[in-house]
């Protein structure tokens, strides 16, 4: 199935109205909130919670590049993890069956999956459990090691790590560390339902 027609939800995003908190650098507690069209017509740009993600790129196993923008209308999972780290695998079973459930909702993205190490050795690991969802590496130019500025870019510390976004490409969830993938799954009506309509801005 082409890049572009592959529904995600595995990885790159949702939110609750109803119970989730927003889980941004420090685990903040309360009803996650949803950005309205008017906050995300006038949403800074920053890697945090109710901003904007900033536009990069990303690189599929045969070098093509993918821009975060593209992500820009549906909800949008962005989970980065790697096979040596053991959060990322004792959360794998989870994931997988939250995205297996999710794939082929109309208003999800893909699941954007960011390795932390070469596709060969990721892909050996999941075994073929995602190998439909859409698989990255943060590669500049077309050599792996780019990890490093990616992950200043958008400020994250450690993974796994597991950001969400609106229609509008604001931030709505933000995780890092193992997710609680049931309970999302459990929320998403509610994400669908709050999360503001793109506004093509």
């Amino acid at each position: 199935m082409p890049l572009a027609r592959r529904t995600l939800l595995g990885l790159p995003a949702l939110l609750f109205a109803a119970g989730l908190p927003p889980i941004a650098r420090a685990q903040s507690t309360g009803p996650l909130k949803f950005p309205t069209a008017e906050m995300a017509r006038n949403a800074e740009v920053k890697a945090d919670m109710w901003k904007r993600l900033p536009d990069f790129p990303l690189w599929t196993a045969d070098d093509q590049e993918y821009h975060f923008r593209q992500s820009l209308g549906r909800i949008t999972f962005l989970h980065f993890w790697g096979s040596w780290c053991g959060p990322c695998q004792r959360e794998m079973p989870q994931m997988t069956a939250f995205y297996k459930k999710f794939k082929d909702h109309p208003d999800l993205n893909r699941l954007l999956v960011v390795y932390g190490e070469p596709f060969a050795t990721g892909r050996k690991y999941l075994g073929g459990s995602i190998d439909d969802a859409a698989q990255f590496d943060p590669r500049e130019g077309g050599q792996l090691g780019n990890k490093q500025n990616l992950y200043r870019q958008l400020s994250l510390r450690r993974v796994p790590g597991t950001i969400i976004t609106d229609r509008n490409g604001l931030v709505i969830f933000w995780q890092e560390d193992a997710t609680d993938w049931q309970r999302i799954e459990r929320e998403m009506p509610n994400i669908f339902a709050n999360s503001a309509p793109y506004t093509g801005s």
